[in-house]
Parts: structure tokens; sequence; C-alpha cells
């Protein structure tokens, strides 16, 4: 990974570390979604949905962003 994906990433970990409602993951998740926007470009269309290309590393940090933040609303709701 780059070292601006890199800081990108910890950034957005710490947004949502620090998540104590649901308006909190709301903002992380557009966060996330920024993220993904931030280290993609579009490649094209495939049946009317919109497909990107992710510079390396960025696409799994993305999954991994993404499932932390699901965790921590889950931990939140409960």
């Amino acid at each position: 990974m780059t070292t601006n994906l890199t800081i990108a990433v910890l950034k957005v970990q710490k947004v949502i570390e620090s998540c104590i409602t649901e308006a909190h993951i709301k903002g992380a998740k557009r966060m996330v979604n920024n993220f993904a926007k931030q280290y993609s470009t579009p490649a094209g269309n495939l049946f009317g949905d919109q497909l990107w290309t992710f510079e390396p590393g960025a696409a799994e940090a993305y999954n991994e962003l993404w499932l932390t933040v699901v965790e921590k609303e889950n931990s939140i709701k409960v």
C-alpha cells in the first residue's frame, strides 16, 4: 500500500473506533464510501451498474473498513 493509502485507512479506522451512536455510524459509513471513491476510478458499466478500478491494496482496505464499521454498528445496537 502507498503511504497516503495507509494514512487514510488509519484515519478511517480511528473514526470508526470513536463511534458511539448510530449517527456516528452513519457518518463513518459515508467516510468509508468517500475512501472508496478517492482510491478508485470508474471503469465502465455492466448491465447498468457502475464498475470501479481500485488502486493496489485499496479494494482490500475498503472491504476491511466496511466490515469494521458494520461490526461497530452491530455492537452499538446491542
